[in-house]
């Protein structure tokens, strides 16, 4: 796993991860969002949220290896209003995919996928305050 911190500006920091085929490794995406919601000032509850939805995320679409080695990076973006949490992987997402996005928007305040070339993402977002 690698990971680096990165303050842009006053209102936006970015925490990214790249995490190898172990499950145990979703403890280090418990802990950097858990980090990032106690900067911002997230209640339990909403950090809590995001934190099981992105765990819940990462269970249900990690890639097979097919060959190689499935990584998988994880961009958790403080903003001003809100924490984004993106999880990259990279290969096409697998059937049943989309269902699980729209369970996902009944947990979080947000969440979309988004197809690249030979690979796909699914942002979460979290507002800090009361659902927007």
């Amino acid at each position: 796993m690698c990971a680096r911190w990165m303050p842009v500006e006053n209102d936006f920091v970015r925490t990214e991860a790249r995490l190898e085929e172990d499950p145990r490794l979703f403890t280090a995406l418990a802990a950097i969002i858990e980090h990032a919601a106690g900067r911002v000032g997230m209640s339990d509850a909403r950090r809590q949220a995001l934190i099981r939805a992105a765990e819940q995320t990462c269970r249900d679409t990690w890639p097979a290896s097919n060959g190689r080695e499935p990584v998988v990076r994880i961009i958790c973006d403080e903003l001003g209003d809100r924490i984004e949490v993106t999880i990259q992987f990279p290969c096409a997402p697998e059937p049943g995919t989309e269902a699980k996005i729209k369970e996902l928007q009944k947990r979080v305040d947000k969440a979309t996928s988004e197809m690249g070339q030979g690979s796909f993402q699914i942002t979460l977002v979290e507002f800090i305050s009361a659902r927007q």
